[in-house]
């Protein structure tokens, strides 16, 4: 499309060679293969790397890529584009656990559940309204006002 930004027309081009199996990334076989199937034996690799370790020595463009083919169900990226620094302190990250995981518990789509915690959590964050200092428990006291109809 005309009007895309560049970021936009990479984004899609990232899409699309993963789609394909073209991105150039080699995929650990222990993520290519389903939970209930069991992989074909194959011979040993020369020199055996744990899937952990594997995954530490791609760069963090291979890094997405992968999260991109792993998820083949949902081809649908959701970004949150608020700003809220607040939220770089110890424990914010607990919290939105915490917030993805009552949301599960209601029976939300895991996409979706996680989406609307990054909204709830951004949210309670603002609501704290403190511009310096906030803490984990200042995003928690906010959170049912998050909720609140007006």
């Amino acid at each position: 499309m005309p009007d895309e930004s560049p970021e936009e027309r990479e984004v899609v081009e990232i899409v699309r060679a993963v789609e394909a199996g073209t991105d150039g990334i080699a995929v650990p076989e222990e993520l290519l293969v389903e939970p209930d199937q069991k992989a074909p034996p194959k011979a040993a690799p020369p020199v055996a790397r744990s899937l952990y370790a594997q995954i530490l020595a791609m760069s963090v463009a291979e890094k997405i890529k992968l999260a991109l083919r792993g998820n083949k169900d949902a081809r649908t990226i959701l970004v949150r584009d608020a700003n809220t620094p607040g939220l770089a302190t110890a424990g914010s990250g607990d919290v939105l656990t915490g917030i993805v995981a009552a949301f599960l518990s209601k029976g939300l789509d895991a996409q979706l559940a996680t989406a609307a915690a990054a909204v709830a959590q951004a949210r309670a964050a603002s609501l704290a309204d403190k511009p310096r200092g906030l803490v984990a428990s200042d995003v928690i006291e906010a959170l049912p006002h998050v909720f609140e109809r007006d």
